[in-house]
């Protein structure tokens, strides 16, 4: 399946990660939760263990299901870039599933033009799997966003995966699943990440008033550069909105 647990009891956080990437992008993050919030990561369709698989909304949201079923209710979906759109499409489907959704890096309505370039990348994904292409893509994250960011992701780095998954984001009602998110939601974007932080606040309205969190000092990879900043935010989160309400016997 691709699936790694970490923690056991309470609420579980459900970790979905980015285009082109895999679960091991988590690892700095779960290292900084430890053991006080029990946390599962998976990979999608097309990347890390699943690497072969193609990509499509139905088999990611078939990853997410299984995963739930894995874990122990309630689930906070977490999502990263790409696994945040995957959670909110989950969330709107199955809204009983799930106590709360993180999005970093995910607050985004792809208009037309954002959605064209999305398309655009989705026909390079050829290329990009090319030796000498992934080594560039390497060298420039780690350039911009240090060592650490690229350590982590040399454990699973599938930038042609990423850029095919764009093409059914970019043919989706991102808006439509956004406005059937029926629980609590926070969404978390780096301070230099200027694509996302568009119009975040319009976009948290329509979540059902979730609440904005910027992450100084970082930009779309904040959960690889700010690891700790983001296990924080995530506790506050789920000793508050997400906080799971006891049931009577």
């Amino acid at each position: 399946m691709g699936s790694e647990a970490i923690g056991s009891g309470g609420p579980r956080l459900l970790l979905i990660h980015g285009i082109g990437v895999n679960r091991c992008t988590w690892d700095a993050l779960r290292a900084a939760l430890r053991d006080a919030h029990p946390s599962l990561a998976i990979d999608l369709p097309g990347h890390g263990l699943r690497r072969g698989e193609p990509f499509d909304l139905g088999s990611a949201l078939e990853a997410v299901e299984g995963a739930v079923h894995q874990a122990k209710d309630p689930v906070v979906l977490v999502g990263w870039s790409l696994g945040g759109y995957v959670a909110l499409a989950y969330a709107s489907r199955r809204p009983e599933r799930i106590a709360g959704i993180v999005l970093i890096g995910s607050s985004l309505i792809p208009g037309r033009a954002v959605r064209a370039l999305f398309r655009t990348g989705s026909l390079l994904a050829p290329l990009a799997d090319l030796g000498p292409v992934r080594s560039l893509i390497a060298a420039v994250i780690r350039y911009r966003y240090g060592r650490r960011a690229a350590s982590t992701l040399a454990c699973g780095l599938e930038p042609g995966s990423g850029l095919r998954a764009l093409r059914a984001i970019a043919r989706s009602d991102v808006g439509r699943w956004r406005d059937g998110v029926r629980c609590p939601a926070l969404v978390i974007n780096g301070a230099h990440d200027r694509l996302f932080r568009w119009k975040e606040h319009d976009f948290a309205r329509r979540l059902g008033a979730a609440t904005v969190l910027t992450i100084r000092g970082t930009g779309h990879f904040a959960p690889l550069t700010s690891p700790e900043a983001m296990a924080e935010a995530l506790a506050d989160f789920l000793e508050g909105p997400a906080r799971p309400v006891a049931r009577s016997a």
